[in-house]
């Protein structure tokens, strides 16, 4: 499976994961390596979404941008457009400090692996902070 971590996740974590998890077949990697090019302040959901789905439909991204797609009606097309499948980590996770995310992260890994081969396409997940689940969203 391949896992895009967005630009509001932390990139050094992203590629720690990759490490962890390559020999099992797996990829995960942050959205300025993907895109670098890119101003992370100004880009948006909406701009680079099509793209990822047309390099690769089955990324499945990572984010903790909730709430975003859910107030903009253009970035909230651009997620349905794209079929693409995500997780989303609970409010307060941004907030958190740097090892208490790598805790969190690495404690729910497992799940969102178990969790994503079973995610349909366009299908979105929620992490929470307990770090004990992971939640479907409708």
């Amino acid at each position: 499976m391949k896992f895009l971590f967005d630009h509001c996740l932390s990139a050094p974590l992203a590629r720690a994961l990759n490490a962890i998890c390559a020999p099992e077949g797996h990829q995960v990697t942050p959205q300025r390596d993907w895109i670098p090019q890119v101003d992370r302040a100004t880009v948006r959901d909406a701009n680079w979404l099509a793209d990822l789905a047309l390099d690769d439909p089955d990324w499945i991204v990572v984010s903790v941008d909730h709430g975003r797609t859910d107030k903009s009606p253009t970035e909230r097309e651009a997620w349905r457009a794209s079929s693409l499948r995500v997780f989303k980590f609970a409010e307060g996770f941004a907030n958190l400090p740097k090892w208490p995310q790598v805790v969190l992260t690495m404690k729910v890994w497992p799940k969102v692996l178990e969790f994503a081969m079973r995610m349909p396409a366009g299908a979105r997940a929620r992490i929470p902070m307990s770090g004990t689940q992971v939640e479907r969203l409708t």
